[in-house]
Order: C-alpha cells, then structure tokens, then sequence
C-alpha cells in the first residue's frame, strides 16, 4: 500500500475536501491512499510537488513530531 503526501492546496485544487484527513502540526501538509489521490489526478509519482511513500514509511513519517502531537 503507497500514500500521498502533499500540501493541502494540492488536493483541494483537484477538488477533494480534506477536511477529516489527517494533516500535519501546522495543517500545510496531509496525506492520503496512493490509489485514492489517483482517482483526480495522474502521473503523481512524476510530480514534484508530492511524496510517495510506501506504508512502513508512512508510518515512521506519521511518528515525528510534525505529524503526531497532543491537542491542547
């Protein structure tokens, strides 16, 4: 399984709301399946402007402090 990082304008100018996606400290980035980004756009892994990652690495990304933190 492969996931997509990017910032959350990227999704949103493609039309998805990411308003339940999980998204990092500051709220710039988020991610979201491979398969499902794919659905509204194409040749993500020749664009720049985001990151394939496969599942393990999404996890350790998902355990640094920009992506897992507590709520205040």
């Amino acid at each position: 399984m492969k996931f997509v990082i990017a910032e959350i304008e990227f999704f949103q100018r493609l039309g998805y709301n990411t308003k339940y996606w999980r998204k990092n400290k500051d709220e710039s980035k988020t991610i979201c399946h491979l398969e499902y980004a794919e659905i509204l756009a194409h040749d993500l892994e020749k664009n720049e402007n985001v990151q394939i990652v496969d599942a393990s690495e999404a996890q350790d990304i998902m355990a640094t402090d920009e992506w897992s933190w507590e709520e205040e």
